[in-house]
């Protein structure tokens, strides 16, 4: 083992990175995917932070450079405590890369320059960069020995595959895209052991050990994907767990559900067995397939051996690929067996990705997409059975084994209650096993025009010729207008015309079978508190199944309160089709919990929620997800002097405890439960809705504009400084209000004070009317801003696709529990306090992309939307 002066080391490496570089040509262009990847794989590897925001083509300064190459070898900063010295005059003790420039220096990676200055803002060369990484891995001998710095670093380099080809000027800035990919580069470069001890380097052969294996616990694996958690390549039973991967024949956990479309290719993978003795798929990506992707409309002929498909839109030319007697096929995510041969299989809307993974040319694995599309007529929410408009069709989603993945027009997942009414969705269902892979997809597209012309499976909407999917029924003609929905392959799928009326949402009053007209009856208080009587058709559609409504064992099943979503035949005297919502879960306690969130529940039932969600008598509150009726008390209806006087088939007079009100939400989201929640009321007097939350900064005794005595309350409201006079101290005094508060402020015709309400206490507690902090007690203040404003104190739990949930703390009669709310956060303004900093006035402003889990914030809003937010950390 040979060891070797320190002071020698440093010598061998002065001008490393100490002399100026060239000026600086334009930017480089570089390659996105190739850079990403590799900035990519680094970082799930835990040897880089990257933020794909970052520009990948700025250029590196050299302090960055050592962040960034300290954090891949796992070198830790020097401390910059009492006694700490600097090895460079512009290197200060107090400047935040201090300490990893210090542990690079104490370890001979860098020196400096001319009158000992390092340079840390300047550009670092690709030369440079290069020599820094030779002596990192322990080669800086052997670059001496072929003739040291430069020459001999960047032939070490080049010959440990740390440079390539793609470094073509050597002298240059290198960018950042660069960097990554050198070190990606390095990952499987042998490493020779240095270590430190005194004033002597010990350098160690390192057989086979790679930064990879060293710092990582990893390795780099090559193979075919065998198996994911849906399916088998060759067998729909042989899926692994969820979480887990089949590459050949070893099982992997793998950290994203995505890795599970890569089924049947060959991967290039990473594998971490750091906290996993079996190992962890950490980043993957397909490597050198021959993938081909034929939409289902170009397919010219299927036979047992071959495939071929037209690549024009005139069907002139063609192209043709070999199948392998022994591929395998994957319908609709999960292998399909006894199928006979392969041109038994028919794709009538959709496409096939032939796949050839051992390179012989000759396709290995077909994947197969077939879409179906439904035009919802009804979803029944609890067998979970979606009903197209057509009566022979509908689709089961509840079968036990079955996996049911439901996406948004976006992509992103979502829920079985985002089944909508009149849309149109496109479902791949697998086929062929006892379990199926069924996977949903809204479609949100559509052309509202006139058709102009119409062929054998095209039509002509307002200019643009668009095919029609295999499940459009509906016989068009020329010069019908109307709405087309689209489905995932851009296909009409549905026209408009079909469509029926949404329904009206209501309560019922009172049921009854009339046997001399043999005919069921309701009589429904509606909006506007208004009572309508309907006969019933003799079959009724009730969500989405038919029923038969003769004697009055139907009539049963409507007691009076029941509330129903109804629809009226043509000559509108008759209801054909019911909705029915089920009720709100209750918990051992009693307290009204929310219930399974694919149903229609209650949320609430009582009085004193009326003025806080901005009713008013005689009015019935919806709102996109939410439905909020002012109506009698059940008990109360035979009596109607308990509720006002009934004129014209409408309730008047009466006191506003005299109703009864009651709250249901009809979907999954985004209503905040807190609307219809009843908590204590610990409000100090009513503020105008369009008041702003004031960050209190100071409060002190000062002058007003007048020169008169005052006291004055500094703040900030939503990222500007604002100032209040107050002549009545007592205001002050009552509400406790002191730096690091947030109130509301109600000023006079003078501007002057006259309110003050608090709405968080900066030490925590509950007093002067201020909302409690999580987890000691009630986190909202319900009724703290006129009508349907408030606000909400709580720790945010997720925050995604324009909404915040939040848990919070509520109070049901004596009790406390724990819930959740959710709010919009679209157009909210968003400011922060750092609360651990107590010399801070001022709140940074920023925005809903700052706030991440665990946040505290307390938000001003209107019913479930945000208008203000606080972030305190």
């Amino acid at each position: 083992m040979r060891k070797a002066n320190k002071t020698v080391i440093l010598a061998l490496i002065v001008g490393c990175i100490s002399f100026a570089l060239p000026t600086p040509s334009p930017r480089a262009e570089v390659s996105g995917s190739t850079y990403e990847e590799s900035a990519e794989c680094l970082a799930a590897l835990g040897l880089a932070e990257y933020d794909p925001s970052e520009d990948l083509s700025a250029y590196v300064t050299r302090e960055h450079f050592c962040e960034i190459i300290s954090k891949y070898f796992n070198i830790a900063p020097s401390g910059s405590g009492e006694g700490a010295t600097t090895p460079f005059a512009d290197v200060e003790i107090s400047r935040s890369t201090f300490g990893i420039i210090r542990a690079m220096y104490d370890r001979g990676y860098v020196s400096g320059g001319d009158e000992r200055k390092f340079h840390p803002e300047d550009n670092i060369s690709t030369m440079q960069a290069a020599s820094i990484a030779v002596r990192m891995l322990g080669y800086a001998q052997e670059a001496s020995a072929n003739g040291g710095y430069p020459g001999g670093y960047i032939a070490t380099a080049y010959a440990k595959d740390i440079l390539n080809e793609a470094f073509s000027d050597i002298n240059a800035p290198i960018t950042l895209g660069s960097v990554y990919k050198m070190l990606y580069d390095m990952l499987d470069v042998p490493m020779v052991l240095v270590n430190f001890s005194g004033a002597s380097t010990e350098y160690t052969a390192k057989d086979g050990k790679t930064v990879l294996s060293e710092y990582c616990d990893a390795e780099k694996l090559d193979g075919i994907v065998t198996a994911n958690m849906y399916t088998g390549i060759s067998d729909p039973g042989a899926a692994v767990t969820r979480g887990q991967l089949k590459i050949g024949d070893r099982i992997y956990s793998a950290l994203s559900d995505d890795m599970s479309a890569m089924i049947g290719m060959r991967v290039s993978c990473y594998v971490t067995y750091k906290d996993d003795d079996n190992g962890v798929i950490v980043y993957i990506k397909e490597k050198d397939n021959g993938v081909t992707t034929i939409s289902s409309d170009d397919i010219k002929e299927l036979s047992a051996d071959r495939i071929s498909w037209y690549t024009d839109d005139g069907k002139a030319s063609s192209k043709h690929k070999i199948i392998d007697g022994s591929a395998d096929v994957i319908y609709n995510g999960k292998a399909l067996l006894d199928y006979g041969t392969i041109e038994n299989l028919e794709i009538a809307n959709g496409s096939v990705a032939l796949i050839d993974n051992d390179h012989d040319g000759r396709i290995d694995v077909l994947s197969i997409t077939e879409y179906k599309n439904y035009f919802i007529n009804a979803v029944d929410k609890t067998s979970k059975t979606i009903y197209d408009y057509d009566a022979n069709r509908s689709l089961e989603t509840n079968s036990t084994g079955d996996i049911v993945e439901i996406f948004a027009s976006d992509g992103s997942r979502t829920k079985f209650s985002s089944l909508k009414k009149n849309t149109l969705i496109s479902v791949a269902k697998s086929s062929g096993g006892s379990e199926n892979l069924i996977r949903i997809y809204i479609n949100d597209g559509t052309v509202e025009d006139k058709v102009l012309s119409i062929s054998d499976d095209e039509v002509n909407v307002g200019g643009s010729v668009y095919k029609l999917s295999p499940d459009f029924a509906k016989k068009l003609s020329a010069s019908d207008y109307g709405k087309f929905y689209l489905d995932i392959c851009g296909k009409i799928g549905a026209f408009g015309s079909e469509t029926a009326t949404d329904g009206t949402y209501a309560l019922v009053y009172k049921s009854w079978y009339d046997p001399d007209n043999e005919s069921a009856n309701f009589k429904l208080y509606t909006e506007g508190e208004k009572f309508i009587s309907y006969a019933l058709a003799d079959r009724v559609t009730i969500n989405g199944r038919s029923e038969k409504t003769g004697e009055s064992a139907f009539i049963g099943q409507f007691p009076s309160g029941t509330l129903l979503k109804y629809s009226l035949n043509e000559a509108g005297d008759k209801i054909t089709k019911l909705e029915i919502p089920l009720p709100m879960d209750v918990d051992d306690e009693g307290n009204k919990q929310t219930a399974n969130s694919n149903k229609f529940r209650m949320l609430y039932e009582g009085s004193s929620f009326k003025f806080r969600n901005g009713m008013f008598d005689g009015k019935v509150v919806i709102t996109e997800n939410t439905l909020i009726f002012s109506m009698p008390k059940e008990d109360n209806w035979d009596n109607k002097d308990m509720f006002g006087t009934l004129t014209a088939n409408s309730f008047s007079g009466g006191t506003s405890y005299s109703k009864h009100f009651r709250a249901f939400v009809t979907g999954e989201c985004p209503v905040n439960v807190a609307d219809v929640m009843v908590v204590d009321d610990m409000t100090k007097g009513s503020i105008g809705n369009g008041t702003k939350m004031v960050f209190v900064t100071d409060v002190m005794e000062g002058l007003n504009n007048q020169d008169e005595l005052c006291k004055i309350i500094e703040g900030n409201s939503g990222g500007s400084r604002v100032e209040y006079y107050c002549m009545d101290e007592s205001i002050i005094s009552g509400s406790g209000i002191m730096r690091g508060d947030l109130i509301r402020v109600g000023v006079d015709s003078s501007g002057n004070v006259n309110k003050v309400q608090k709405v968080y206490n900066h030490d925590g507690s509950n007093l002067y009317g201020a909302l409690l902090v999580p987890d000691e007690g009630v986190s909202e203040n319900t009724a703290s801003f006129d009508s349907e404003f408030r606000v909400a104190v709580g720790n945010v739990s997720d925050i995604s696709g324009g909404y915040m949930r939040l848990k919070l703390v509520k109070k049901s009669g004596d009790s406390f529990y724990e819930d959740t709310a959710i709010c919009k956060t679209e157009g909210a303004s968003v400011v922060l306090y750092d609360s651990g900093n107590s010399y801070s006035r001022e709140l940074q402003t920023c925005s809903v992309n700052d706030i991440i889990r665990g946040d505290r914030v307390v938000i001003r809003m209107q019913l479930a939307v945000a208008k203000e937010i606080v972030i305190i950390r």
